[in-house]
């Protein structure tokens, strides 16, 4: 299903969670592995939260490339791109040929939101064409997610529509729900009202192709030889999952 709010479209969609549990863990073996490492303190308890003991791995590498490790459910991957290229056909975003066009995960982290701490509203406008929240672990007054009247650029595949209003709209957020909207869109989470923690999953979404990004051969190369290096560097941490 896709809504128009303030002007942009924004895709719920409902999908198969028999990842779910593989998500959680991940997510929490990561929260236990990072407590009294360097790094926890720039993702652990960060400007985006209140709550000292919420994870948000958007912003430090290699936290924010989870899905290019190898241990990464391949078929919570496979489900999220597949839900991609519905919004974007549903978005009249075509290609004759998969050469000339394809949507690819670029980022991808999780957060864990403590009782009483919320997600503060930000955009993902230099990082993605779309965006999308995932909730792997959701309770019942855990918080919704919130899309606000935010008049900025439009972007090549969602062309801004005026719109009047100037309010945040509650997008209801559950177990196993997908939620996708052009990057530059401003969002946040209410509080999480309950004694537990609320997991979730966040991607960016970039494209590829004749008609997207083409990235030089040799630059690509050079980057993916260092990812082994990236991999064997961070396994105390990440481990084999």
């Amino acid at each position: 299903m896709i809504d128009n709010i303030y002007g942009y479209d924004v895709g719920v969609y409902d999908i198969e969670s028999s990842f779910n549990r593989e998500l959680n863990d991940i997510a929490l073996k990561l929260y236990g592995n990072l407590q009294g490492t360097l790094e926890a303190g720039n993702i652990i308890g960060t400007s985006w939260n209140d709550a000292p003991q919420s994870l948000v791995g958007a912003h430090v590498f290699p936290y924010n490339r989870l899905h290019q490790f190898k241990w990464f459910p391949v078929n919570f991957s496979k489900a999220i791109l597949e839900t991609v290229n519905k919004y974007a056909e549903n978005l009249q975003v075509k290609c004759d040929h998969p050469a000339e066009l394809q949507f690819y995960i670029d980022r991808c982290w999780c957060t864990i939101t403590y009782p009483g701490d919320n997600i503060k509203r930000h955009s993902h406008s230099s990082t993605g064409v779309f965006s999308m929240a995932y909730y792997s672990y959701w309770k019942e007054n855990q918080g919704n997610f919130l899309i606000s009247d935010n008049r900025t650029v439009e972007s090549r595949f969602t062309p801004l529509r005026l719109h009047d209003s100037k309010s945040k709209t509650i997008i209801e957020a559950k177990e196993s729900r997908f939620i996708i909207f052009p990057s530059h869109v401003l969002h946040e989470t209410e509080d999480n009202n309950t004694d537990d923690i609320r997991i979730s999953w966040s991607m960016d979404i970039q494209a590829i192709g004749f008609e997207g990004m083409l990235p030089n051969k040799e630059l690509v190369n050079f980057l993916w030889e260092h990812w082994n290096n990236v991999e064997d560097q961070y396994k105390n941490i990440l481990g084999e999952q």
